[in-house]
């Protein structure tokens, strides 16, 4: 009676030497392929009486259903985009990861968080919208590393540029968890392409420098830094990171001589 293949079933070499097929193929050799393809998670394969493999049509329902790489790939996005909830990411936006991680080539099935991470990421980058790169891995539970591997990848399948977010892309969402006597968006953006013009010491994140810049106005129009602890939870970061961000790039503008507020 046909039966699944599975590890423990494969035949002792002694017990598969005198069998052939009518092409010559040893049952050994057919059985090592097919195990070959089980433990690469393929589907598995029934064996028919005259050693022709064949897939039964349970086997196709079955493959079709849960073992479709490409399925399990869009609702890992799905899932990614779900738990980012609080950025409202388009459906449109998720539309295009997916379409994205389709372009991906010699897809793994151990890589599949990776890539579904990366594609999501990718689309917002080409959106210009939040979340950050590193709240997507925070989000999807990927190793950095990885996740930049698989980045690379969708960008390379699909021709897409090596750019990053826009700090300007988090703007509108970081002033939306202020009060009412917050600064507006133009002079963010103001200070924004102020800042964006100061000597480069160290590398910041797109959201940290936006960020920085709405605390700084904030500061400065109001003399106190409320703003920071709640700026800090909208992005997702350390509140003392990022009061020790604002107080660097105050010191750069005073030493160049840049006023924060375009007003001064």
């Amino acid at each position: 009676m046909p039966g699944v293949i599975r590890p423990e079933s494969v035949p002792s070499e002694r017990a598969g030497a005198s069998l052939r097929t009518a092409d010559g193929v040893s049952r050994e050799a057919r059985l090592d392929l097919e195990m070959e393809r089980f433990r690469r998670g393929h589907m598995p394969y029934r064996v028919s009486k005259d050693l022709h493999i064949h897939e039964s049509d349970v086997d196709k329902d079955w493959r079709n259903n849960n073992f479709d790489s490409r399925r399990s790939l869009h609702l890992q996005i799905t899932e990614i985009s779900e738990s980012l909830a609080r950025y409202d990411i388009p459906k449109q936006v998720v539309e295009r990861a997916r379409e994205l991680s389709d372009n991906v080539s010699e897809l793994i099935p151990r890589q599949m968080t990776d890539i579904a991470a990366a594609s999501l990421a990718a689309a917002c980058i080409e959106k210009g919208i939040p979340p950050s790169l590193r709240e997507i891995i925070h989000a999807s539970n990927t190793r950095e590393r990885n996740f930049y591997r698989a980045l690379k990848a969708v960008r390379m399948g699909n021709d897409l540029p090596a750019k990053a977010h826009a700090p300007e892309a988090f703007v509108p969402y970081i002033l939306q968890h202020l009060g009412e006597h917050r600064p507006s968006e133009s002079e963010v953006l103001y200070l924004l392409g102020k800042i964006e013009g100061l000597p480069k010491r160290t590398y910041t994140s797109p959201d940290i420098l936006a960020a920085a810049a709405v605390c700084m106005l904030e500061h400065e129009m109001s003399g106190k830094r409320d703003a920071v602890r709640q700026v800090s939870y909208a992005i997702g970061v350390n509140h003392r990171g990022l009061s020790h961000i604002v107080k660097k790039k105050e010191q750069q503008m005073r030493e160049a001589g840049i006023p924060i507020h375009p007003g001064q």
